[in-house]
């Protein structure tokens, strides 16, 4: 059909709001009782492509369509997949933490007989969820049995950027660092800029991870221009933004970072979006950063309230924020502090990382410190790590 034509077209290009329209009127188009199977393919396509361009709404009437068209297992793994995605996009965390723990089992379950790129989708569905407490370990798996398969084709650079972050939330940094730097460099000349975006995207945050400023802003920066070539939503391209502002203020170029959060919010603005809690919580970093206590208080104050389902990792980083700014104010940090809790539910890299923003902004012993100070270096996460090295010195100067 000359639908699905234009529409894998548009999707290879990677005009993602094009591909979902031609995919939802191939899919229409399909009505006859033989054409079940393509009708609910055409139709997840659809959804698919509709997420990576944030048409939520799009993507909705996507799956409604597809859902009473799936029969066999592998049609409601793909499903789940998509509905776990949707309920992500749209920050519904506990629904999403909830689907994703379904979707893992049954990924297990048909993994061999997926297609190969629905497979990695719904592993890159999984991975999205790992920060807010699904368990890394069993994704990883999944990711590495994914590896395996001789018909990755296009979705091996998906895949490499998937499992570059589980890697990275299961404490082995330097694994995905190796892998990504590699897939960077083979990126270079004409390979397609979707497979790009992903590698870099994922090789920004590893590196920044670590503490390699400059070479994750040289990325980051790539990445940036590269998506002004493709159709990806504004929550999307802004979320780099986000991490290559926030990098800008740590590298002592605070007017460039803050420049760049202005043109994040008003790219959200002008695209009728919401501003995401993690966005919120950078900016009243940023203005701490420059010495703009109230402006960060200002903004932790429209920060989403504390205790929804699912939101335990924004609950966190609001309170070890609160606590951040409370020393910056002169203030007692303890109050704020004292209500971080559940981080056993966070996947390894993110506890080290709360372990280290409690170890700086309490009183902690100088061994300890120096402890952690070490545990880091052999990680080489240098940004945490000087950090610490910061707090064991105060410390040494108290004792």
């Amino acid at each position: 059909h000359w639908y699905l034509q234009a529409a894998t077209s548009a999707r290879g290009r990677w005009q993602m709001a094009d591909a979902a329209t031609a995919y939802a009127a191939a899919a229409a188009a399909l009505d006859r009782p033989a054409d079940r199977a393509a009708a609910c393919a055409a139709w997840c396509e659809a959804a698919r492509c509709a997420l990576w361009a944030n048409r939520e709404p799009a993507a909705r009437v996507a799956l409604d369509a597809a859902g009473p068209l799936a029969r066999s297992d592998v049609e409601h793994a793909g499903l789940q997949a998509l509905q776990t995605a949707w309920l992500f996009n749209l920050r519904q965390l506990g629904d999403a933490v909830a689907a994703a723990t379904t979707l893992v089992d049954a990924l297990e379950a048909c993994a061999d007989a997926l297609p190969a790129a629905e497979l990695v989708y719904g592993v890159r569905a999984v991975a999205s969820l790992v920060p807010h407490g699904v368990g890394v370990a069993r994704a990883l798996a999944l990711a590495d049995r994914a590896r395996e398969r001789a018909d990755l084709g296009d979705s091996a650079a998906m895949l490499r950027s998937v499992r570059a972050g589980l890697l990275q939330w299961a404490l082995r940094p330097l694994e995905a660092a190796d892998d990504l730097a590699l897939a960077w460099r083979q990126t270079q000349g004409g390979v397609d800029p979707g497979q790009r975006f992903l590698i870099g995207n994922q090789l920004m945050r590893v590196r920044h991870a670590l503490g390699e400023l400059p070479a994750a802003i040289e990325v980051a920066q790539a990445l940036l221009q590269d998506a002004a070539a493709l159709q990806l939503g504004v929550l999307v391209q802004t979320d780099v933004m986000h991490v290559l502002a926030m990098m800008e203020v740590a590298s002592g170029r605070a007017a460039a970072g803050l420049a760049r959060f202005d043109t994040l919010l008003q790219r959200l603005e002008q695209g009728g979006d919401t501003i995401p809690d993690a966005f919120i919580t950078a900016l009243a970093l940023a203005h701490m950063a420059v010495g703009r206590g109230d402006q960060a208080a200002a903004w932790l104050d429209r920060h989403p309230a504390r205790g929804q389902n699912g939101f335990m990792l924004p609950d966190i980083a609001w309170y070890l924020t609160r606590g951040k700014l409370a020393r910056h104010l002169g203030e007692d940090a303890s109050p704020w502090l004292s209500r971080v809790s559940g981080l056993e539910g966070l996947p390894p890299a993110l506890q080290l990382q709360c372990e280290v923003a409690l170890a700086t902004l309490r009183p902690t012993p100088h061994a300890a410190l120096a402890a952690l100070a070490q545990r880091l270096q052999g990680l080489r996460m240098r940004g945490l790590q000087r950090s610490v090295e910061a707090a064991a010195a105060r410390a040494a100067l108290a004792e």
